[in-house]
């Protein structure tokens, strides 16, 4: 979940999942459904899954006539296919057993925007709760990936610009990382 240091570029979150095609889908793409998703076979990360990402990323940062600096956690995945190729992207990894001092997301971004995916799950369990109190729906509480999905979405977008500056200031790094850019 990428965050600029002054949060003026809210990117969505990149969903990964296990199901190259989940059935609550409707046999509907990701990007018909209006968010990214990508599937793996444990779910996770993976460098087949990253790479596309970042030259998407960096078409996108080449369109806008934007260089940018990318910090990403020192995980194999995380390892570009072809750095030439990412011609507005300069990546950089964090130093091994840094990232909770170093990672903005390890400094808040992360906790806010899990705590408002909860206060919207918490919401949705609340109606339905009262739904089925009323009489109006026969049913239990139930989430469905696709609701998760949006909240996860609307929550990203619902970080606010003070959370991410701040937690980007807490660590320090772009004193040094930026200097170091070239």
């Amino acid at each position: 979940m990428p965050a600029d240091q002054s949060s003026t570029d809210v990117v969505d979150p990149l969903f990964i999942g296990t199901a190259a095609r989940p059935r609550c889908f409707n046999g509907a793409t990701a990007s018909e459904l209006s968010f990214n998703y990508m599937s793996s076979k444990k779910g996770w990360m993976t460098g087949g899954i990253f790479n596309p990402y970042l030259l998407q990323m960096n078409q996108r940062m080449l369109s806008e006539d934007r260089k940018v600096l990318l910090l990403v956690d020192n995980v194999p995945p995380h390892r570009p296919d072809d750095e030439s190729a990412l011609t507005n992207i300069k990546v950089k990894m964090l130093p091994n057993n840094t990232t909770a001092l170093l990672q903005p997301q390890d400094a808040g971004i992360i906790a806010s925007f899990k705590a408002k995916v909860k206060q919207r799950q918490l919401t949705n369990a609340l109606q339905q709760i009262e739904s089925v109190m009323a009489g109006r729906q026969d049913g239990h509480y139930e989430e469905l990936l696709l609701e998760a999905i949006s909240w996860a979405k609307d929550a990203r977008r619902s970080v606010s610009q003070e959370t991410v500056v701040n937690c980007w200031n807490r660590t320090g790094i772009l004193d040094t990382e930026l200097s170091n850019f070239g």
